[in-house]
């Protein structure tokens, strides 16, 4: 015989239990795991907050309202895909990219300005050893090991960017203290190296060729230097390279420097290109390559043979070269070296 429906709804379903009194409700998990059995909540009627909520007939699942966005759906394509501007973020294209604007860094990029610094310490440092009455090799190595130890401070370097003349005399004052000499000769040591210095830079052998390359095929280029005003506009002088430059940001005449991006940002303004469209060369893996990704830029660093990449690099380049043949090779302007066997 069947029964009923109202009968099969009680046999499923029980009578519900008599609530506890008030003084024995619990208030806390541990207070209902003490509870009598009579007041606990039967196994059948317990809330199960994570449980979904059957159907009535088949018994599955409800579907949501509200459904995860496809894949293919444009904001969830933006989320997957890292944004240029976050640090060291790769840019949302593969592959090699025809730049519509290059930019470039002045020192130990185009311009050879640490190549004679070592001879230029040890020609200043004999001419001033026998007045101070001290070795040559002695006064040269305090001094180098004083520049060293200042220029690794963030904020010493921040400060002193733009004042590298008096940045010298002061490290050279400091040499002097700590070998217990007088320091009234740092001005003057300070001044007669940089006249060896100055006497030692030259170009790179391939900076006017790519410049003038460069410049024949189209592409937009921007120099972007930190340093002294005075000075950088000196070496420019100098030098027959501004004339191959849309743009010249020195950041003694800008107001900031290199890695800020506003650096990058007003150099793209004002050659009229895209962060996307634009590639920036330099040889500061901080300042260059990191302000250069910052910026959303494609950041190519130049080693020169003289530095190598290691794994506590502040930033990691886009691409790296040796020489600027490679980045006329990368260009299409010029067919690439062969290897060697």
């Amino acid at each position: 015989m069947a029964l009923s429906r109202a009968v099969r709804r009680k046999a499923r379903y029980p009578p519900r239990q008599p609530r506890a009194p008030r003084q024995l409700r619990p208030r806390c998990p541990r207070q209902r795991r003490t509870l009598p059995l009579e007041h606990r909540r039967p196994p059948h009627r317990r809330r199960l907050r994570c449980r979904p909520r059957p159907l009535r007939r088949t018994g599955q699942q409800r579907p949501a309202r509200h459904r995860p966005r496809s894949l293919g759906s444009r904001r969830h394509r933006q989320q997957l895909t890292p944004r240029a501007s976050t640090p060291l973020a790769r840019h949302a294209y593969d592959g090699i990219v025809t730049p519509r604007a290059i930019f470039f860094d002045l020192d130990d990029t185009l311009l050879d300005t640490s190549g004679g610094v070592q001879e230029a310490w040890r020609s200043t440092c004999a001419a001033f050893a026998p007045e101070l009455g001290i070795e040559p090799a002695r006064l040269e190595s305090a001094i180098r090991e004083q520049l060293v130890s200042f220029w690794k401070d963030e904020a010493a370097v921040e400060h002193w960017r733009t004042r590298l003349h008096d940045a010298r005399r002061h490290n050279v004052a400091l040499a002097l203290q700590r070998l217990h000499l007088d320091p009234a000769a740092a001005p003057r040591i300070a001044d007669r190296y940089w006249d060896e210095q100055a006497a030692r830079m030259r170009l790179f052998d391939d900076s006017l060729e790519t410049l003038a390359r460069l410049r024949e095929a189209g592409f937009r280029l921007g120099l972007l230097t930190n340093g002294p005003a005075e000075m950088q506009r000196w070496k420019l002088s100098r030098f027959p390279i501004a004339e191959h430059f849309d743009v010249i940001v020195i950041e003694g005449e800008f107001g900031h420097g290199k890695p800020d991006p506003r650096v990058f940002e007003h150099a793209l303004e004002q050659v009229g290109a895209r962060p996307a469209e634009a590639w920036h060369i330099g040889d500061n893996l901080y300042a260059d390559i990191g302000g250069a990704r910052r910026a959303g830029l494609h950041a190519t660093w130049i080693h020169r043979d003289r530095l190598e990449l290691t794994d506590d690099a502040p930033a990691i380049p886009d691409r790296v070269i040796a020489h600027l043949a490679e980045l006329r090779a990368a260009l299409d302007l010029e067919p690439a070296a062969p290897a060697n066997p």
